[in-house]
């Protein structure tokens, strides 16, 4: 008998649960502090309803909360999944310019995580997103080039390539490049791309100027090297220091 009156209950409560509307059930689930499955059921009411602006809030608010109660959970530890921050990220993504920090924050973590995993290439990824949200933009710029310091010499100079092409009118970028390489010793590379710095400088005579100084200064370094591969032992040594 108690079995049959619970699975009459559980069949009501079914019932009257498949009769409320996704919104419905996404306040529920928000009044609960479940912001994860609000999100989902204000996303399903959205599908269809577009243009509702109550919904929309509603959708906003809960991706907020869920980003602040998930921050909290992260500094005491938990949310150690890289696949858990990027949903965060899509969430963050979604409410646009008004949460840059957070985003950037979860932009960087997500980077750092994948560079743990020795997974350079999704964390660049990452990385060039933040570029483009980022209000000081060297920063984000710095740290990927910090990711490109930590890619195999096999592959460094395609990925700084596609970096370029991939923001072909960005002098920062440019700049920070070419001084990459001829850090790494990739010296005639390097005076390729300060010769492409110095094309997009060209309404800028100052920092045109400092560009074609260090351009300079990597044409020597590669003029000494070559010297040096062309010097045989006791080329340059005079008669008397021979014996």
């Amino acid at each position: 008998m108690r079995c049959k009156i619970f699975a009459i209950t559980l069949l009501v409560f079914l019932l009257f649960s498949c009769s409320k509307s996704p919104e419905r059930l996404g306040d529920e689930a928000f009044e609960r502090q479940d912001y994860a499955l609000a999100i989902r059921y204000y996303m399903e009411a959205l599908n269809k309803k577009p243009g509702d602006e109550r919904i929309k809030n509603s959708l906003s608010n809960a991706r907020i909360n869920y980003a602040r109660r998930f921050f909290i959970e992260a500094r005491s530890g938990l949310h150690q999944s890289v696949e858990e921050w990027e949903i965060l990220a899509q969430h963050l993504e979604e409410e646009g310019e008004k949460y840059r920090i957070d985003l950037l924050e979860t932009y960087y973590t997500i980077a750092r995580m994948y560079i743990e995993k020795g997974n350079s290439e999704s964390a660049l990824k990452y990385l060039k997103k933040a570029v483009i949200v980022e209000p000081v933009k060297k920063i984000a710029i710095g740290k990927i080039f910090d990711i490109f310091a930590n890619i195999p010499d096999d592959k460094l100079e395609s990925n700084i390539q596609v970096f370029l092409d991939e923001n072909k009118d960005d002098l920062d970028i440019c700049m920070k490049s070419a001084a990459f390489l001829a850090q790494r010793n990739r010296l005639e590379r390097a005076i390729q791309v300060y010769d492409r710095c110095i094309n997009l400088s060209s309404s800028k005579p100052a920092l045109r100027e400092q560009i074609n100084m260090e351009r300079d200064s990597v044409v020597k370094r590669l003029e000494r090297e070559k010297d040096k591969k062309g010097h045989q032992p006791g080329q340059w040594e005079s008669g008397d220091n021979k014996r």
